[in-house]
């Protein structure tokens, strides 16, 4: 499998990361995906009363500069976009006041970093054009989540993982491990379970459930090939004394289920991952992550099939 799927989810947890994100919060992650585009790149952290000198963080020797505004609200509106307007400029003429006093370097490129989703107001657009025309030795640009999201694209997965703070170990179906699926299913007993379960259901089609609930391709292959490792679970589980325990952990997963979408509202991806990290304890030893996630898909395979974890297909609901 090329990197491509893997590459996708690392960009879903980023766009995740900046939704959630704003103030400190969204400069921090900025900061960090600009120090690792661009080497010379310097954060600028905030000195008591002397503040940061209008300088978000710019590239020495070449004279950008950066200034950014991650407002509150997801969704960015009148209010937001009327702040924009007003930051965008206030900011840059304080920071060339602070370059007139010899603070810094000259300023060659001014980029406005905004956490803006559907793109800027007109009113943002013209005080840009305003800028330009005053400062006609300078080049202004707005720095949106798409062209933030395009420059994250553009890393290898190393450094994407550690601009998003996120690390997906690639399973090996050759590890299952009936040790480690003890070990999970031991953990699992502390999470709880549902009542909300129906095992009578007739099982959907696999293929038609992930592509139901738009799973990334990257799960989607994993949870195919962990399919047919099922055999070996169904075999682990019948050693058990308790001859309940498949239903057991059917609603143990439908739980899981349960929290992620409370978490996730309309994000399956969202979803799959909280019910995969699920399976670990977070203090799971890095050197083990492959082997838990591994053994964990298998699990989900299993009762994403058998088990009402995730949507089903339309045509089951009318048949059913």
């Amino acid at each position: 499998m090329s990197d491509l799927p893997i590459k996708f989810l690392y960009r879903q947890f980023f766009e995740n990361k900046l939704l959630k994100s704003s103030g400190d919060a969204f400069q921090l992650l900025v900061n960090n995906l600009l120090s690792t585009i661009h080497p010379s790149f310097e954060k600028i952290e905030t000195q008591g009363a002397i503040g940061d000198r209008k300088n978000d963080g710019y590239i020495r020797g070449e004279g950008i500069f950066f200034q950014m505004y991650g407002p509150k609200d997801v969704a960015v509106n009148n209010t937001s976009q009327a702040t924009a307007v007003k930051k965008m400029s206030a900011d840059f003429n304080d920071l060339k006041n602070k370059i007139v006093d010899g603070y810094w370097e000259e300023i060659k490129e001014y980029r406005f970093v905004f956490k803006a989703f559907r793109g800027s107001y007109p009113d943002v657009l013209e005080e840009l054009k305003k800028l330009e025309k005053e400062n006609p030795n300078i080049t202004f640009s707005i720095c949106d989540n798409d062209e933030l999201l395009n420059e994250f694209s553009k890393l290898c997965l190393d450094k994407m993982s550690i601009v998003s703070e996120t690390y997906i170990p690639e399973p090996d179906f050759d590890m299952v491990s009936f040790e480690v699926m003890g070990e999970i299913i031991k953990h699992l007993f502390n999470v709880g379970h549902s009542q909300n379960i129906d095992l009578t259901k007739i099982p959907p089609n696999f293929e038609s459930k992930i592509e139901f609930n738009e799973l990334p391709e990257y799960y989607a292959h994993n949870l195919r090939v962990a399919s047919y490792k099922i055999d070996q679970l169904d075999d682990y589980l019948s050693s058990y004394s308790d001859s309940n325990i498949a239903d057991l952990l059917c609603s143990i997963f439908k739980k899981l289920y349960d929290d992620s979408q409370q978490i996730h509202p309309d994000c399956s991806t969202s979803q799959f991952q909280h019910i995969l990290n699920s399976c670990r304890k977070p203090s799971t030893p890095s050197e083990q992550l492959q082997s838990y996630e591994t053994n964990s898909y298998v699990m989900i395979a299993k009762y994403f099939e058998a088990c009402d974890i995730f949507k089903e297909p339309p045509e089951l609901i009318i048949k059913a």
